[in-house]
């Protein structure tokens, strides 16, 4: 054979080596990138402009952006919002700054559709299919929690998306052992900024502690420890701060408040979506009590059964949930009047419904799939055909950002001279974000 054949020999030989090696990554991450797009889809068709036209929300323009611009990516990193640390906000901002100005706000909403998305992804796992064998409680589960209604305040911007990590966390500390290093490296990573990203591994502690009791593995030891590990970081934060980075408001707390906010803004506006504002709206809901007490107790019936019928992971992840509607009962952040009673109004106060609505969510596929009673079932099947064909049509089309003219705003921040400071509009109205012109920078805006 010459050389010219043996070349022609070598150069076919790499050919075929890579394209066999393009069919096999094809083979194993085809389907995870698929799920991601279609996901990641879903999220954007709720809110199209989150792609289409990009602008910060709240924090993520006045506090992330602004201190990563400001005071410097690094320095920021590690300053505590409100009592406690936001790593991942801040990670972003970070990353953000290293991109023209213009697309900032587009590189926050990516990687808020990202975190909002890895639930799904953890959930099909090999994993979350031990965690939930079936395949239809899998797809039900995936499709409840991406397309979940009543969730216009933590729906893609990366302020909330600690809700959403709270879920990739919760999630995680409820599969099985280990059996691989990756799998260790990718807990350790993942629960590791969820601790240093908002306070929720403080609620999430004592049901971690309870599932290590119940396995007695060395994987949940290790979780255990980085949980109460974070959770002790973040209190050491926060301690100092009560009263002080938190708006001091009365509660407001009654028993009918808490049944209208238990009933409404958890039982109702999770079977049927922005459509409970109709139930608000009638005399025997905001003057009677019969009608948030029935709702109220339906949702204790589900939890209550859903407790004795599940398995330590459903468990678990509904008890976190639980703490975390307890915890937003006993210090919300929603107005500086009586708290509770601006709570029982729809949509305010999205957020703290997000999780507990999930938690329901679980409770009803607990009861659907194991309940031997088949009226239970039944009636657990029955509401989350609600859910389905109600509440998420209901609830699809989330509303568009107000338009505040950013890309304009960051042409008269590429005309300020060296050390001005210039003040953004950002959504939602009344917010500002104000930067300073470096003195020695050569900045891409465009």
């Amino acid at each position: 054979m010459d050389d010219n054949s043996r070349e022609d020999q070598f150069i076919t030989d790499g050919s075929i080596r890579v394209n066999s090696g393009l069919v096999a990554m094809a083979r194993v991450h085809g389907p995870w990138l698929l799920l991601f797009a279609a996901c990641a889809a879903v999220v954007i068709m709720r809110r199209p402009d989150v792609i289409l036209n990009p602008q910060f929300w709240a924090e993520d323009g006045k506090i992330w952006f602004a201190n990563a611009h400001n005071l410097g990516a690094w320095h920021s990193l590690f300053l505590p919002q409100n009592g406690y640390l936001q790593t991942v906000s801040r990670l972003v901002a970070g990353i953000a700054t290293l991109v023209p100005m213009r697309w900032a706000p587009l590189t926050f909403n990516l990687a808020a559709v990202a975190v909002q998305v890895l639930p799904v992804l953890l959930l099909n796992g090999g994993r979350g299919r031990a965690l939930v064998p079936s395949v239809g409680a899998r797809l039900v589960l995936s499709v409840l929690y991406i397309a979940q209604p009543y969730t216009t305040e933590v729906h893609a911007n990366l302020t909330n998306a600690q809700w959403h990590l709270a879920v990739s966390a919760a999630l995680v500390c409820c599969f099985d052992d280990w059996k691989s290093g990756r799998q260790v490296a990718t807990d350790i990573v993942l629960v590791a900024l969820f601790c240093v990203s908002g306070p929720f591994c403080i609620l999430l502690l004592p049901c971690v502690a309870w599932l290590a009791y119940r396995r007695r593995d060395r994987r949940a030891m290790w979780l255990l420890a980085l949980i109460l590990s974070g959770a002790c970081i973040q209190l050491a934060l926060a301690v100092p701060q009560m009263g002080v980075s938190r708006a001091v408001a009365p509660l407001g707390a009654t028993w009918q408040g808490f049944l209208r906010i238990a009933g409404g803004q958890v039982v109702l506006a999770g079977l049927i979506g922005d459509a409970w504002r109709h139930v608000y709206l009638l005399p025997p809901w905001r003057e009677g009590i019969a009608l948030p007490f029935i709702a109220a107790t339906l949702g204790a019936a589900v939890l209550w059964r859903a407790w004795r019928l599940g398995n330590d992971g459903a468990i678990g992840f509904i008890v976190f949930t639980l703490f975390v509607f307890i915890a937003a009962l006993l210090s919300p952040q929603l107005s500086t009047t009586a708290q509770w009673v601006i709570w029982e109004v729809p949509h305010a106060g999205e957020r703290y419904s997000f999780l507990p609505i999930l938690g329901f969510y679980a409770a009803l596929m607990c009861v659907a799939a194991y309940d031997r009673s088949l009226v239970s079932r039944a009636l657990a099947i029955g509401m989350l055909g609600c859910v389905v064909l109600v509440a998420l049509p209901a609830s699809w089309k989330i509303r568009a950002f107000g338009d505040f003219a950013y890309r304009q705003h960051v042409e008269a921040y590429a005309e300020a001279g060296p050390g001005d400071v210039v003040r953004i509009p950002i959504n939602p109205a009344g917010w500002f974000m104000e930067l300073r012109k470096p003195m020695d920078a050569q900045e891409s805006m465009h």
